[in-house]
């Protein structure tokens, strides 16, 4: 009736809460903090990777990194895969995976007609903008502007340019495009409005220039000046 007894302890640690948030949707080039609520990991024990791996990370091994995505050239959305694994000072880990959306940058493009012309021409612009492949150009939101002076939030509109001077005035279109989601970019256009030409009629100081009825004015004193053109010389 030998009895021999043995006892002993195991330790089971505590398995760490991986957890962060990320904003859902932005426009690129961003900068952006993931905000980290991860527990009982070990300090400074956090591991980041973001898929596709196209995105910037200050320190993959900082708990509160800076991501830099970029810009997003294409016509759909980007989504983002951030994971982020917490690991406790006895080799417990946890992860977790989250995402984010990178909207495209819209394409903003217009065209004018006529490029340029005289005095009170009237411009139509047409505006051939495109917020992504599956939006329609219904869905942004514009500022046309003449100078950086704003003059119409339609998606097409005219102007009609006026020049009294006596040179060629140039002035610069813009449109700003805006997504639903806040993306912005732009398109310029420079128009050229010329002066009317001048007409003159010079008379001869020596000759009569007031008279009766039946009055001529003999052409020999008469002097026609033409100037079709404003910036040059004559």
């Amino acid at each position: 009736g030998c009895v021999h007894n043995y006892t002993d302890s195991v330790a089971v640690h505590t398995d760490p809460i991986a957890l962060f948030s990320i904003t859902s949707d932005t426009c690129g080039p961003a900068t952006i903090i993931p905000t980290n609520y991860s527990q009982f990991q070990f300090p400074d024990s956090c591991l980041w990777s973001i898929y596709p791996n196209t995105v910037g990370i200050s320190d993959s091994t900082d708990c509160n990194p800076e991501f830099y995505f970029p810009e997003n050239t294409l016509q759909t959305d980007i989504t983002y895969y951030i994971t982020l694994t917490v690991i406790t000072e006895f080799g417990c880990d946890s992860t977790i995976t989250d995402s984010i959306v990178i909207h495209p940058t819209p394409f903003v493009d217009f065209t004018a007609s006529p490029p340029n012309g005289c005095d009170g021409l009237n411009v139509l612009l047409t505006n051939n903008s495109s917020p992504s492949l599956i939006d329609s150009i219904t869905t942004m939101t514009f500022e046309w502007s003449i100078d950086s002076v704003p003059f119409s939030d339609a998606i097409d509109t005219s102007y009609i340019f006026n020049n009294t001077t006596d040179h060629d005035t140039s002035f610069i279109i813009t449109l700003i495009g805006e997504t639903q989601y806040g993306c912005q970019s732009s398109d310029e256009d420079t128009i050229t409005i010329y002066p009317y030409p001048i007409a003159e009629i010079l008379l001869d100081n020596n000759s009569d220039t007031v008279n009766c009825k039946d009055f001529v004015i003999d052409s020999s004193v008469i002097a026609i000046n033409h100037y079709p053109n404003a910036n040059d010389s004559y």
